[in-house]
């Protein structure tokens, strides 16, 4: 897999002329996973100023006018650790015991239990 990294694409849009040439090394370099990665990641995109300070930070107000990109840098920073998990992040359904299941193979007692 095709690591992307600002830098690079930099470097790549510097040494390239044409949209033929971007086209043709696209074509032949890349796979279709290198292109769908480069199209949704987001630090490729992003200006600098909608990507997370790179200090030890508590809190990170954005305050900017509309146009900016606030909701879209608000749901990158939220996706990115996302991506990380093998497992869901959110779920919704009915009832708790549809997400969750009580455990059947053990003695244990179903953390929250629902009268008919």
């Amino acid at each position: 897999m095709f690591k992307f990294t600002k830098e690079l694409v930099h470097r790549f849009i510097k040494s390239v002329s044409t949209q033929r040439q971007v086209a043709e090394f696209v074509t032949k370099q890349l796979s279709t996973q290198d292109i769908n990665q480069a199209l949704y990641a987001w630090p490729l995109w992003a200006r600098a100023n909608q990507l997370p300070p790179t200090s030890a930070w508590r809190q990170w107000l954005i305050l900017a006018g509309r146009g900016f990109g606030k909701t879209r840098t608000g749901a990158e920073w939220v996706r990115a650790p996302m991506e990380m998990r093998s497992g869901p992040a959110a779920a919704t359904a009915r009832t708790f015991f549809n997400v969750m299941p009580p455990d059947t193979s053990t003695s244990a007692r179903p953390l929250i239990s629902r009268t008919a």
